[in-house]
């Protein structure tokens, strides 16, 4: 479980995927999100906390998704539910859901469109909830018979999963981050297939995943159905538990410029940020850090950042990034923030910019961090930790060029290191902890 740290860890066998959130915003404007047939937006919803929603209607008051389905119970308004935002909570032991008719739905009969949600959850998934089985947050799936479907939801793990079928063909495609997506915060998932040239692309919180479709059967007139799989169903596996925010479907399949820009979009909105760099993250955002997310890389993993001189990947107080993965790109510690060396070493860091950060280094370890670039500016600190003095000299980080800024200065902590400092060996390429030994004998 990543709470309350929501540490995100990667190993070789997710390593593609990116890491957490961003903590926050400068000013910058958005981009427009595309227009959308039809949208849902709780904070249009009429009502008090609590209320219970025999229907939701849209934001152009056209259509509205009701409880269209016998024994089904309703959803609630949840006030202030999404970073300040009212949503809509499902409750999967309720078997809550709402229905959109199939005649004011913009999929009916299309072999290309898009299904856009944010969403929110605390509680995980079951292990029961497999491929067949989704907390569905919006779907098509037919109440009887095997029809041209999708459905859009999470499984096990956590994981977001799209379904996408026909009479004879199932088609199942898993986004998974590297920490449970039960963490409370707001998510966007957009889904976007293109019947004409077959593909499809999925986006979870600005991570993409894109391939070819089995099938370009014409979704079915069917009801669109809101916090389940199927309404149907029996076991409460297939009903989501948890908050919608927003809902959009399009008659088309959007761009991944398009769905891009109704994550960046929607992440202003809900003050968050997307998981992977776009052209309006770094440079904006490079002073405001990770937020409360650690980075973890495992051995044979490798994490993959732009290299970039004014705009690197900042970690902020109370982040630390550690693990004995490759981290390519150039990453930038300020005051506060901390990289790990003590329980494993990373194998490489193409650019390691050290702002006021803390390197925290166990005493005994025989090797040092590799850095191509390395760049100090700053008051940085030197955390020893392990048993027994200090050696009279450690190799903390070798490097294979360096740029020290001249106000650059260290500190440096831990039992028995009173007569430790810190060497910039440039001719060696080697920052070096340098520890003298003897007696010290003070006079008055």
């Amino acid at each position: 479980d990543a709470s309350p740290s929501r540490l995100a860890t990667f190993d070789a066998a997710n390593s593609q995927v990116k890491t957490g959130y961003l903590g926050g915003f400068t000013s910058w404007t958005a981009p427009v999100a595309p227009v959308a047939d039809v949208s849902f937006d709780a904070d249009t919803i009429d009502g008090a906390d609590g209320d219970e929603l025999s229907s939701w209607t849209s934001v152009d008051g056209t259509k509205s998704a009701t409880t269209t389905v016998s024994g089904k119970a309703a959803p609630k308004l949840v006030k202030n539910a999404v970073a300040g935002h009212a949503a809509v909570h499902f409750t999967s032991a309720s078997k809550t859901a709402l229905g959109l008719a199939s005649e004011d739905s913009p999929l009916s009969g299309k072999t290309s469109f898009t299904a856009a949600v944010v969403w929110r959850k605390t509680v995980k998934s079951p292990a029961a909830a497999a491929n067949g089985q989704q907390m569905g947050l919006v779907s098509t799936f037919a109440t009887a018979g095997k029809q041209p479907y999708f459905v859009l939801g999470t499984i096990y793990e956590d994981a977001m999963c799209a379904s996408y079928g026909n009479e004879t063909t199932d088609q199942h495609v898993h986004v998974r981050k590297p920490c449970h997506l039960a963490d409370g915060e707001p998510h966007f998932s957009i889904l976007s297939c293109d019947g004409t040239g077959r593909t499809y692309k999925l986006m979870t919180d600005g991570y993409f995943y894109e391939g070819t479709l089995a099938n370009a059967s014409a979704r079915g007139d069917f009801n669109v159905w809101f916090g389940c799989r199927r309404p149907g169903a029996s076991n409460v596996e297939e009903f989501f538990e948890g908050d919608i925010a927003e809902i959009k479907f399009y008659g088309s399949a959007l761009t991944k410029a398009q769905m891009r820009d109704l994550g960046e979009h929607w992440a202003e909105k809900y003050g968050t940020q997307l998981l992977v760099g776009y052209k309006y993250d770094m440079g904006k955002i490079r002073a405001i850090g990770l937020g409360a997310t650690n980075v973890m890389v495992a051995a044979g993993a490798r994490l993959s950042l732009p290299l970039s001189e004014d705009a690197p990947f900042t970690l902020k107080a109370g982040s630390t990034i550690a693990g004995a993965g490759e981290f390519l790109g150039s990453y930038r510690l300020l005051a506060g923030a901390t990289i790990d060396l003590t329980e494993s070493l990373p194998a490489f860091f193409d650019d390691l910019q050290l702002a006021g950060g803390t390197v925290k280094i166990d005493r005994s370890a025989a090797d040092a961090v590799k850095v191509r670039r390395l760049k100090v500016s700053g008051e940085n600190v030197i955390e020893v930790d392990g048993v027994g003095d200090a050696p009279r000299r450690k190799t903390i980080v070798s490097f294979d060029e360096a740029e020290i800024a001249a106000d650059a200065t260290w500190v440096v902590n831990g039992a028995r290191t009173a007569m430790s400092k810190v060497i910039v060996d440039l001719e060696n390429g080697r920052l070096v902890l340098r520890t003298a030994k003897g007696t010290v004998i003070g006079f008055w």
